[in-house]
């Protein structure tokens, strides 16, 4: 009678007189003996066994997620100890075993045979569900149960009779394989498998309900099951509001930190996730629809990392380049906007960001200098010979800066210091031009 939300304090127990295979139901009956500030270990009465088609570990994860929300308050925690959990998978294995005797002593082939034949041609099929009984109360699900699990023997006979009737042997392959059916004619008739929670189709299969229940874990999927499903481009996570907090947060984030390339582990001040569902558009795990692809392409969602990152560093070294006729961007350098050119060359000289043949092109015609070190010791090498040939000396003091504002004295003595390595190669070429190696401090 209480499963709408409705709750008591200080109930002591339940009496369980309502036969459910929804965990949901169970669950909900289930927290009306777990009033907040109980003091008592409340008793649960479950005449009708609904134990049986509930896993414990959804009872064990029902109190830890109660416990999770609750962390401030130790009043609201509800306890489920060991010794209690122990009693209930005891129960609920004895329950298994009394339920596989009755089905023997009250088990009768030929009649079972009748009413399956007769469920068949009434559905179709012969995927019986646990709970269903005929109109006279006979309970035809558990005893089809009772064969599958084999808690009912047949003969030889008993059981190619069954089979030539389609009886199904393995409910859950069978299940999957109907449901891949449905989903595919779903795919072709949309063009995309985000199905609808109360999508039903057109022979009455719940489909919308059964990709909750994939999508939740409720419905368990093996291996070969999740291989086919992408296949399918099955939608594993598809979040309705995107339209509207997403692509809020998506703006603010621009707005603030200035750029559209979101880290995938950002989590908004407000908590909002903000990261992960950008990581999951990406990957394609998150499903949209056209619109809300078209959505997002308008107000500059990155789909690419890379090649965002590479269009949009193109773009700030031209601007570097228009304005200080050269290339060679400071590591430290920072642009009045507050993108971090200098880092980025540095990314991109060392390949922390690849680039394509393409992309590497338009970076030369802009002049960049993929090896920096040569650039330098090339640079150096040219200015040392200029100053040679002015003065016919390379005895250079440490303040002394060309004409043109190169700093020859102090590129000098961090040569001299040891600051750039140097291969052999270019020592022989300094040592061409008679390159001072150790000058006494009265010459400098």
């Amino acid at each position: 009678m209480l499963n709408e939300g409705l709750h008591i304090s200080d109930v002591d127990g339940i009496i369980m007189m309502r036969d459910t295979e929804s965990k949901t139901i169970y669950l909900q009956q289930l927290g009306r003996a777990l009033s907040v500030g109980h003091s008592q270990q409340p008793l649960i009465f479950d005449f009708v066994a609904n134990i049986n088609y509930v896993d414990v570990a959804n009872i064990v994860n029902f109190f830890k997620e109660v416990n999770i929300n609750n962390l401030d308050d130790s009043k609201l925690k509800f306890k489920l100890n060991v010794e209690s959990l122990q009693v209930i998978r005891f129960i609920d294995r004895i329950k298994q075993k009394i339920l596989a005797y009755n089905h023997r002593f009250d088990y009768n082939f030929d009649t079972f045979y009748r009413r399956i034949e007769n469920y068949y041609i009434k559905f179709g099929n012969s995927s019986v569900p646990v709970s269903y009984k005929d109109e006279d109360g006979y309970p035809l699900g558990i005893k089809t149960a009772g064969i599958r699990t084999g808690n009912i023997s047949l003969s030889e006979i008993e059981r190619k009779k069954l089979s030539s009737l389609g009886f199904i042997w393995k409910v859950r392959g069978s299940l999957m394989q109907e449901y891949f059916a449905h989903l595919a004619e779903f795919s072709r008739s949309f063009g995309h498998t985000i199905v609808p929670y109360n999508y039903v189709c057109a022979d009455g299969y719940p489909l919308g309900v059964k990709t909750t229940c994939i999508r939740s874990g409720t419905i368990k999927t093996t291996e070969s099951d999740v291989l086919e499903l992408n296949r399918m481009g099955f939608a594993w996570k598809v979040y309705k509001n995107l339209g509207d907090e997403f692509i809020e947060e998506f703006r603010r984030y621009i707005a603030e930190h200035k750029s559209k390339n979101i880290p995938t582990n950002y989590i908004t001040p407000s908590g909002y996730k903000l990261g992960s569902r950008v990581r999951s558009l990406r990957s394609g795990r998150m499903k949209i629809t056209d619109k809300q692809h078209k959505i997002l392409d308008e107000i500059g969602f990155v789909w690419e990392v890379r090649e965002h990152l590479i269009k949009e560093y193109i773009i700030q070294l031209r601007q570097f380049v228009n304005k200080f006729n050269t290339a060679v961007v400071p590591i430290s350098y920072i642009t009045a906007q507050g993108y971090p050119l200098g880092q980025k060359t540095k990314l991109i000289r060392n390949g922390g960001i690849s680039t394509t043949l393409k992309e590497m092109e338009e970076l030369n015609n802009l002049g960049f200098i993929w090896d920096l070190h040569k650039y330098n010791f090339d640079e150096f090498v040219s200015e040392l010979r200029k100053y040679k040939h002015s003065f016919k000396n390379c005895r250079i003091k440490l303040k002394y800066i060309t004409p043109n504002g190169y700093p020859l004295g102090r590129k000098v003595a961090s040569i001299r210091r040891g600051d750039l390595k140097l291969s052999i190669k270019e020592q022989k070429i300094l040592d061409s031009l008679g390159f001072v190696w150790s000058v006494k401090s009265k010459v400098e």
